[in-house]
Order: structure tokens, then C-alpha cells, then sequence
């Protein structure tokens, strides 16, 4: 890279002025500071203009050359701040010496044909509110100091910062603007580095707390699965008993709970008595029941007191139903345990069957009594 030497051209300018009408107000030691409009240079170069702006002009007539300042430190070269050769004329900040900083790659460029500000072309970190930057981009600002980073949408509105306590904000570029994450495929991870089973996997801390999103009619946490954002299933949880219902048009309606404390399911009732509470009919193929209480084989044992039909009439005149079965009124009040009823059920036919027994034996004697009186 070539860059123009200005000492000869500036050493005849400030000649030039020295002999000129402003003579009076410059003043060009042969040592010590230079002043251009001022007779009391504070620095090596001081210029000073109270009427007009105070400018430096170097212009270059030939394209094919650069204009620019050198920064020397003895016999070396530091920075270069120039513009190139080309056509768009860029303003190009560059060290002098390190490797892949160039003409094309400068440390900084700020283009003249458009508004835009290019950083680390020649490779290398920026450090804002550091010095020691670890990332292409780091920022950094003081304790109790909130916005670390904040990038502004059409409204004004900052969409990435975060607060005094270093909570951080992720927001649409303006008022009820969408945020997108990962559209162009791959996985989101929340509390883990490796999302690999899923498009959203998050795995909680020690808290184990996964989700905290509320109901839009509400305070309560829910997860709304399904594209229609108008009518979708939901989960959520009320009192920390958890919920699924449907979210239509903002309302919820509820389904089924599990309760908190007891583990009992509800379908059709916010109050679970039991493990599984149906207020409802239930449809199915099959029921299987584990039974709680023991079969009544022992109806056919030797020593089983059956009761006689006597004894049962009249409790059924007494009680109006038969022994050891709940009444009407008991049932509508507690409900039926099928497992108890169906073995009540299955020893009243067991009795059952060894009344008929007997009756059969009654019978057949009865038949050979009427034989023998016939013959």
C-alpha cells in the first residue's frame, strides 16, 4: 500500500501563509508549536479561525493516489488515516505492519457513497466499555448500570437490553411485533447447550420450574398447544392442581384435573374424591377391577350358616331390599363401589343357588312319595 508524504507540501503552505495577509495572526518558529490563526499555539499544530469553521484541506488530483495522515512514533509508523485510490474514496483507519490489514481490509472503513460504518474488516474483536474484548462484539458497562446493548425498532422501542439487575429483554422491533428464534431450522435450548431432542428443549434448575406462561383471561400458568390461536387445547395449572381444558377465544373451559396433594384425576369435576372421578358416562370395552375384598367362596363351605328364606322375607318386609345390599337412598347418596357390590351380588347368587339345590332335593322326595302313593 502507497501513502502520500504531506511534510514538503505543508512545510510550503505554512510558508506561504506566513508571508500572507495573516501573517500577523500565525506564527511558525523554527521551534516549538505552530499556530495558524493564533500567535499562542498550545499544541505542535494549533489552528484556530474566529470567523469561519476551522478546517484542514489535503486534496489529491490524482485518483491513482491516496491522501491521508501518518501517526509516527520515532522511526515508526503506527496509523495510517487516509482514503484509497478507489473510486468510492472510503475514510480507512489501519495499523501499519500487522498481518491482513491492507488496502481492502482496513481496521476501520467508513465508506463515502452510503451511510454505512464497517468495523474489523483485517479480522480482531470490538470492545466497547472495555479493553480486553473476548467475542467479535463485546460490551460492557459499569455495576447498577442497565442497557448494556440496545437495538432500537422503527417506534423507538428497545428490543434487546437489559436491566439495573442484568435481567435481560428480548422484544419485537415494535409495538406487538413478532419475535422469531431459529426459523431457518436447528433446535432452541433454555438451561442446556446441547438441545438435541427436540425443537424446544428446556431443562430446568434446581428449582426444576420448566414453564411460567399465564392465561390470557388470567394470572394462571398454561401451555397452549395447537396453530389456531383462538381455539386450542391448553394446560395449565389452578391452586397447583394441573388443569387441561380447551382456550376458546380467550375464555377457558376445563376438561379434566389432576389434584395437588392426592394425585385423584377429575374428569367433569374440579373436586377429585378418588384416584379416578368421573362426572359422567363412561363408554368402554372392558373393565378390569382388582379386588379389595375376597371372593365369597366360602358360601359353599360345610359350615356356612345359609340363611333360611324365612329369615330373608322378612327382612326384605322390614328393610325393603335384601340383606347385606346397600338401600336406594345409600347408593344415591355413596355411590356404588363395583368391586364390594359386584361380590355382594355374586353371594346372594351363590345362596341363591344353594336354595334351589335344596329345593330340587325337596322336590325329587316330593316325586317319589307321589310314585309310590300312585303304584
Amino acid at each position: 500500500m502507497r501513502k502520500l508524504l504531506i511534510p514538503q507540501f505543508l512545510y510550503c503552505f505554512l510558508c506561504f501563509l506566513s508571508f500572507g495577509s495573516f501573517a500577523q495572526t500565525n506564527t511558525f518558529p523554527t521551534s516549538g508549536n505552530v499556530g495558524i490563526g493564533t500567535t499562542s499555539p498550545q499544541n505542535t499544530l494549533h489552528i484556530t479561525s474566529a470567523t469561519t469553521s476551522s478546517w484542514i484541506r489535503m486534496q489529491k488530483l490524482n485518483d491513482t493516489k491516496e491522501t491521508g495522515l501518518m501517526l509516527t512514533s520515532g522511526n515508526r509508523t503506527d496509523f495510517y488515516f487516509y482514503t484509497d485510490n478507489t473510486a468510492e474514496s472510503p475514510l480507512q483507519i489501519q495499523a501499519s505492519g500487522l498481518a491482513g490489514e491492507g488496502d481492502g481490509s482496513p481496521r476501520i472503513r467508513l465508506p463515502r457513497t452510503n451511510k454505512d460504518l464497517y468495523l474489523g474488516l483485517s479480522g480482531g474483536n470490538v470492545a466497547i466499555g472495555m479493553t480486553t474484548p473476548t467475542s467479535t462484539l463485546d460490551v460492557v458497562r459499569g455495576s447498577g448500570v442497565g442497557g448494556t446493548a440496545q437495538f432500537r425498532g422503527t417506534d423507538r422501542t428497545s428490543h434487546f437490553s437489559y436491566s439495573t439487575n442484568e435481567d435481560t429483554y428480548i422484544r419485537g422491533g415494535k409495538m406487538n411485533a413478532n419475535v422469531l428464534i431459529n426459523d431457518n431450522g436447528g433446535n432452541v435450548g433454555i438451561g442446556t447447550s446441547a438441545p438435541t431432542y427436540a425443537k424446544l428443549q428446556v431443562r430446568g434448575g434446581a428449582t426444576h420450574e420448566l414453564f411460567a406462561v399465564n392465561r390470557p383471561d388470567s394470572d394462571v400458568p398454561a401451555l397452549y398447544l395447537g396453530n389456531d390461536g383462538s381455539n386450542r387445547a391448553a394446560i395449565a395449572s389452578n391452586n397447583a392442581d394441573l388443569t387441561f381444558g380447551r382456550d376458546y377465544a380467550g375464555a377457558y373451559t376445563e376438561y379434566a384435573r389432576i389434584q395437588n396433594g392426592t394425585g385423584n384425576l377429575g374428569i367433569g369435576t374440579t373436586t377429585p374424591d378418588e384416584k379416578l372421578t368421573v362426572k359422567g358416562r363412561i363408554h368402554t370395552e372392558e373393565v378390569l377391577v382388582d379386588l379389595s375384598v375376597s371372593a365369597p367362596d366360602y358360601v359353599f363351605a360345610k359350615d356356612y350358616n345359609l340363611p333360611t328364606l324365612e329369615s330373608v322375607e322378612a327382612y326384605i318386609r322390614s328393610e325393603h331390599h335384601l340383606p347385606e345390599i346397600p338401600s336406594a337412598k345409600e347408593m344415591e347418596a355413596d355411590g356404588v363401589e363395583l368391586g364390594t357390590m359386584n361380590m355382594l351380588l355374586l353371594k346372594k347368587i351363590e345362596e341363591l343357588t344353594l336354595y334351589q339345590i335344596d329345593m330340587m332335593k325337596v322336590i325329587k322326595e316330593q316325586n317319589k312319595r307321589i310314585e309310590q302313593i300312585e303304584n
